[in-house]
């Protein structure tokens, strides 16, 4: 009998070894990769990322083209999944990572649907130079591309990432936006209704 359990406690524990092992190269190999050289189709010219004590990223290219191409390789190796939260925040679209518990959040930005907006105005919101855009969109998605397994939280999500497009980088930026105007208005109730009870100096601080 001793023997026994003791081979059951020999296969938990070999079962849990392998269950971290497994765990331990997804999570490792969704990493950005911080060394050697990588090729990155649409390059005029070589360029370099490093990185200091801290991670903070320097980009040196010849041309900002290709500065911005690098990166977007950057930006989808270190945080898509970030990216992703912010142009789907801004169009209403979070549901379709979280399941019904987004619906209320999804509404509250569909109504102004700014995806179909930036869309349907996409050259003007790309400005004047929008093969820099597109060269930064080439390079998130070849980013994503080369990450040996999508991000942790998309495991966690069972979920697949979608590329990026060039209206996303758009709809990043209105999620920045909606983020500060309270798109719910809310504030500028509160700040009206505090204008009915504290004095115009006050007011004006707050």
């Amino acid at each position: 009998m001793r023997r026994t359990w003791r081979w059951i406690l020999g296969v938990l524990v070999a079962i849990v070894l392998l269950a971290v092992l497994v765990l331990w190269l997804l999570l490792r190999g969704s990493l950005a990769e911080l060394d050697g050289e990588r090729p990155l189709p649409g390059l005029a010219t070589k360029v370099t990322v490093e990185r200091d004590a801290l991670g903070v990223v320097t980009i040196t290219a010849g041309n900002k083209t290709d500065a911005l191409r690098a990166l977007g390789r950057v930006h989808a190796q270190e945080r898509y999944f970030e990216m992703d939260l912010m142009r789907r925040s801004a169009a209403g679209e979070l549901s379709a990572l979280f399941g019904a518990k987004a619906i209320e959040a999804d509404k509250r930005m569909r109504v102004h649907r700014l995806r179909a907006r930036t869309e349907a105005h996409l050259q003007d919101a790309l400005g004047s130079d929008p093969a820099a855009v597109r060269a930064y969109v080439d390079g998130v998605n070849q980013g994503l591309g080369s990450l040996a397994v999508r991000p942790w939280a998309y495991l966690l999500l069972r979920q697949a990432p979608q590329p990026w497009q060039a209206s996303d980088s758009v709809l990043a930026g209105l999620a920045m936006y909606a983020d500060l105007q309270d798109p719910s208005n809310q504030s500028e109730l509160a700040l009206e209704r505090i204008r009915a009870v504290v004095p115009p100096a006050l007011h004006a601080l707050l």
